[in-house]
C-alpha cells in the first residue's frame, strides 16, 4: 500500500488543472501589464521632467531678453512716447501669452497617459469577450 501523493484520476483532475492553468495564464497577464504600466510611467516622467525642464531654462531667458530689449527701448525714444511704446508692448506681449496659452491646449489635447496599457487592456478586454462568445 503506497501513501505518497496521490493524484485525482477523472474529471476531478482535468477541472483542477484546466482551474490552474486559467490562474496561470491570468496571473501572467497582470503581471505583463503591470511592467508595462510600471515602464510607461518611467518614461512619461523621464519626459515630463526634460520638458519641464528645458520650458523654465527658456522662459527664464526669454523674460531676461524681453524686459531688457524693452529697457532698451523705452530708454532710446522721447520720454512723451515712452507710454505709448510701454502700452503697445504689453499689447503684444498678450498677444503672443495667448498664442502659447492656445498652442498648449492643442499639443496636450490628444496627449494620453499610458496609451499602451489602455491599448493592451482592451485588446485583452476583447479577448475575453470573444471567449465568452
Amino acid at each position: 500500500m503506497r501513501t505518497g501523493n496521490i493524484q485525482p484520476r477523472g474529471p476531478s483532475r482535468s477541472l483542477v488543472d484546466n482551474i490552474h492553468r486559467v490562474f496561470n495564464t491570468l496571473t501572467g497577464i497582470f503581471h505583463t501589464r503591470i511592467e508595462l504600466i510600471a515602464i510607461e510611467l518611467e518614461e512619461e516622467k523621464k519626459n515630463i521632467l526634460g520638458l519641464l525642464l528645458m520650458v523654465g531654462l527658456a522662459l527664464i531667458f526669454t523674460v531676461f531678453g524681453v524686459v531688457s530689449l524693452l529697457i532698451f527701448i523705452l530708454l532710446s525714444v522721447s520720454p512723451e512716447h515712452r507710454l505709448i511704446i510701454s502700452g503697445g508692448a504689453s499689447a503684444v506681449f498678450l498677444v503672443i501669452a495667448l498664442f502659447f496659452v492656445i498652442f498648449i491646449k492643442q499639443k496636450t489635447a490628444g496627449s494620453r497617459i499610458l496609451s499602451e496599457t489602455r491599448k493592451q487592456l482592451s485588446e485583452d478586454l476583447n479577448c475575453l469577450k470573444r471567449d465568452d462568445e
